[in-house]
């Protein structure tokens, strides 16, 4: 078995290597996917053109869980200059979909930037990524609520907060990839947000592949 994930790995680093553009979701067992996910990270890990964040959906309770890792591997030290910037801190604060939206264009790749690391192409690695959405996007949402998001009348369903679309712009924009573990395709997180099209950042802008596994 761990043969077959190494050749699964090994073929999704030879796209992101070649491509250096696609966005991929990875479904299957979780052992197995977790344990493709995580071998690619490392790998890409070790190329200097990349810049990569590991994101579990589980453990994240805010957007700044999300945000805060890609900021810190981009800037260092001037990670902690910014952060007590008071225009930054209203930005948290805030925790508005404007402020996010501007966190996002942060996290993005800047060609002339001082900081080396901001010049690099920042990857998303996301355990758990229609959780991940769901939790930003929906979760406000109350049980009747809920039940609208598989409304076959899409204009019944209730509009999404914004997250999954900011984070659509650093994929069309170029400046930042997602590599995305799916946990449950019949869940309602995945049926509302990356199963609708609707949702912006739907699972059509992603490669979706399937680990294999021999029973």
């Amino acid at each position: 078995m761990k043969d077959l994930l190494e050749k699964e790995i090994d073929f999704l680093c030879e796209d992101l290597f070649l491509e250096r553009k696609n966005h991929v979701l990875l479904y299957g067992k979780h052992e197995d996917t977790f344990a493709v996910l995580q071998g690619i990270y490392e790998r890409a890990k070790k190329d200097k053109t990349f810049l990569c964040s590991w994101h579990d959906a589980s453990k994240i309770i805010n957007p700044m869980d999300f945000f805060e890792p890609i900021l810190r591997l981009k800037y260092e030290k001037g990670y902690e200059v910014l952060k007590e910037k008071d225009w930054f801190k209203e930005l948290i604060e805030k925790n508005t979909m404007d402020g996010i939206f501007k966190l996002t264009e942060f996290c993005g790749k800047e060609k002339n930037s001082k900081f080396q690391n901001a010049r690099k192409l920042p990857i998303f690695f996301i355990d758990g990524i229609e959780d991940l959405f769901f939790k930003f996007d929906y979760s406000h949402l109350d049980e009747e609520g809920r039940k609208k998001l598989l409304s076959i009348n899409f204009l019944e369903q209730p509009l999404p907060k914004g997250f999954g679309n900011h984070l659509r712009n650093l994929h069309q924009s170029g400046k930042g990839i997602f590599y995305g573990l799916v946990k449950n395709t019949e869940s309602l997180e995945f049926k509302s947000t990356l199963g609708n099209y609707n949702y912006l950042f739907y699972n059509e802008n992603f490669r979706n592949h399937d680990v294999w596994r021999e029973d």
